[in-house]
């Protein structure tokens, strides 16, 4: 269908211009829903992701380890060799820019949402005509499960996702001619890849090379040497750039540029291992005797379970089912409309292998122990272009059928795009009613409340025995000096006594029961000021 039948006047615009205005709808979108659904940390990922931030906002890629460091151990940080999280830097840099320019943490994730949303309408602009493009990039920018999960969490696919884009979109271009901004974008996807899920990133750049060279069938060899030679420099500097930072990061944290923090803390507290294949070990801090009781709690329970439930060749099985499953649930029309429309792009060489791509990295995928929506994240440009080239189709049906006319594919956009922003709000007021955040908001309250009162304060948690583990509340930021709140745990006699001796003299130090009903913090010691 030919641009015109559209009724939509931009053929005058540029792509990129129209790319970034698709980008700030999704911007829009994003903190629209936050005003609706305030965000409150309350997963275990988010408090890192914020430890990683406030780091990077320190000037810094790693925090010294504190001198008494036992007690302020937390899920998916490390306090030893050095005080960070266990992420790469992709998605902390976001958070962080979004902390600086708009004072809100979450506007870290509004950001990558308009920065997915632009990178897919760009990458249609090289499969798609503008309009139908355009669409695409809508679907994007206003999905209900995406601008709900992943734009009011810190758990979020947008920039893994953003990242295959570009790369989907170099691959587009350059199957047809060489094209410098092609090759570059493409460099950035890949560098983004790495940034933020370097597993599947590796994967689906991979696959991506894979889809290149097979669009190129046909072409003699000294035409494809000849496009790889202009390409390759153009789309290495950001790879380059991007590999010098994940070896800056490793090297601050680990003190070896080949040696991952994600790595070191898998050692330290992992007891399930990263895949289905891999074998249960005892943690570092477990045969130290340092390992927290919550900790250890979590590991031998709930991350242990996933893996016995996932080991082996039936697991692996098990979990191309579920990452299936996982994709047609969440990402609904994008994952349906692909699936009833194979009439429509089955029978072409592009369109067959973003299928495959997605066939291939769901099984990749499935060998993690874990499926979770940011992990199928590299898939979504796939299901965006077979979704756009399907609503094509059902157009072109509808107007066959004399259901719509030729001259109304706006208005079919529209109705569209409509009950998406239906289910997006319905979305948005179910999360903010949410009872499982309840524990979060508590916590969020009394850090505020200790925040507005004079001098420095150290809360001291003790947990009860049936604690949910996912419900942790020992979290800070980058600064264990001269933070103003300070969270620890106050299970050991041993590291209370230590905390006491070094914060003391300067702090209110607290203890709070967390488990019981209404709980509040409980003045222990007052600050030795004489």
């Amino acid at each position: 269908m030919s641009d015109r039948t559209m009724g939509w006047n931009i053929a005058h615009c540029s792509w990129p211009v129209v790319a970034i205005a698709v980008g700030l709808v999704a911007f829009l979108v994003a903190a629209a829903v936050s005003w609706l659904t305030p965000f409150v940390p309350s997963v275990h990922d988010e408090f890192s992701y914020l430890l990683a931030a406030d780091t990077l906002l320190h000037g810094r890629l790693a925090n010294p380890t504190p001198e008494v460091w036992q007690p302020f151990q937390s899920f998916h940080i490390l306090v030893e060799p050095a005080y960070a999280s266990k992420y790469p830097l992709g998605l902390g840099t976001f958070v962080a820019l979004g902390w600086a320019l708009l004072g809100v943490p979450i506007a870290g994730c509004w950001l990558a949402a308009g920065l997915c949303a632009a990178s897919m309408t760009w990458m249609l602009g090289g499969v798609t005509g503008r309009r139908w493009g355009i669409l695409g990039g809508l679907l994007v920018a206003c999905h209900p499960a995406m601008q709900v999960a992943w734009s009011q969490s810190l758990m979020s696919g947008w920039l893994t996702a953003a990242g295959a884009s570009l790369l989907l979109g170099g691959v587009f271009r350059l199957r047809r001619r060489f094209h410098a901004g092609a090759a570059l974008a493409a460099g950035v996807g890949i560098g983004m890849l790495a940034l933020t899920r370097p597993f599947e990133g590796l994967v689906a750049t991979l696959l991506a090379s894979v889809l290149l060279f097979g669009l190129w069938q046909g072409w003699t060899f000294k035409r494809r040497l000849a496009l790889i030679v202009r390409a390759l420099p153009l789309a290495s500097f950001p790879i380059a750039m991007a590999l010098l930072a994940i070896g800056l990061q490793n090297y601050a944290i680990t003190g070896r540029l080949d040696r991952m923090s994600y790595q070191v803390h898998e050692q330290q507290y992992g007891v399930a291992p990263l895949f289905v294949f891999g074998h249960q070990h005892q943690p570092e801090m477990e045969a130290s005797g340092q390992l927290p009781a919550t900790i250890r709690a979590y590991h031998y329970g709930w991350s242990l379970d996933c893996f016995q439930e996932r080991a082996g060749l039936v697991g692996w099985l098990t979990g191309i089912a579920q990452g299936c499953w996982t994709a047609w649930g969440f990402w609904v029309l994008l994952a349906i409309v692909p699936v009833f429309t194979a009439g429509a792009w089955g029978r072409y060489r592009l369109t067959i292998g973003l299928a495959l791509i997605i066939v291939v990295q769901i099984m990749f995928s499935a060998s993690v122990c874990w499926v979770f929506p940011h992990y199928l994240s590299p898939i979504l440009p796939c299901l965006v272009v077979l979704t756009v080239i399907g609503l094509r189709r059902v157009f072109r049906m509808f107007v066959k059928a004399e259901i719509v006319r030729m001259a109304q594919p706006l208005r079919f956009g529209t109705f569209i795009l409509a009950a998406q922003l239906v289910l997006l709000t319905v979305s948005a007021v179910r999360q903010r009613i949410d009872p499982l955040r309840a524990w979060a908001k508590h916590r969020a309250a009394i850090s505020s409340e200790l925040s507005s009162r004079d001098g420095k304060h150290l809360v001291l948690v003790e947990y009860a025995s049936d604690h949910n583990v996912h419900q942790e509340w020992v979290y800070n930021l980058a600064d264990l000096e001269d933070g103003k709140v300070l969270w620890a745990r106050g299970e050991r006699e041993d590291w209370n006594a230590r905390l006491k001796e070094k914060y003391q003299p300067s702090r209110f130090i607290w203890r709070l029961e967390p488990d019981r009903p209404g709980a509040t913090p409980e003045l222990i010691s007052r600050p030795n000021w004489d």
